[in-house]
């Protein structure tokens, strides 16, 4: 498998509870990618070839441009504006933003879980950084 393809004009909050954050991104992100809080307060795209970096924020649900400002999806359900398999679950990539199954991390890859898919386009946020290479 690989990343997963993301449409980004197709992520949105799966329902009307959906929490989350309003956040300002240090680089210029699109919707469905995953991000990081850096030291300089701002979020960056996830990446798990560091282990600062690939620790899990949540999930950018608008596109952003640098120093904007963007919800950041953290809690519940989203659908992800991509086609996943359901069971299974979903991580930050060695791509920087992107989200891929477990089996395309390699042995230098940082392991941070970001959601679980219920169906092949709704996933629940489940993030767990865990610092931890494969």
């Amino acid at each position: 498998m690989a990343d997963l393809t993301i449409t980004a004009a197709d992520v949105e909050f799966g329902n009307s509870r959906q929490r989350f954050s309003t956040v300002q991104a240090g680089e210029a992100m699109t919707a469905g990618q995953v991000c990081y809080l850096h030291t300089d307060g701002k979020y960056y795209k996830a990446v798990a070839t560091s282990e600062a970096a690939a620790a899990v924020a949540g999930v950018v649900m608008k596109d952003v441009s640098l120093d904007g400002y963007f919800p950041l999806g953290n809690q519940l359900e989203i659908v992800s504006g991509g086609t996943m398999v359901k069971g299974e679950y979903y991580f930050v990539s060695a791509t920087a933003g992107a989200v891929c199954p477990h089996d395309d991390l390699v042995s230098t890859n940082y392991v941070s879980r970001v959601y679980f898919a219920e169906t092949t386009t709704s996933a629940i946020l489940d993030l767990k950084a865990t610092g931890v290479t494969i």
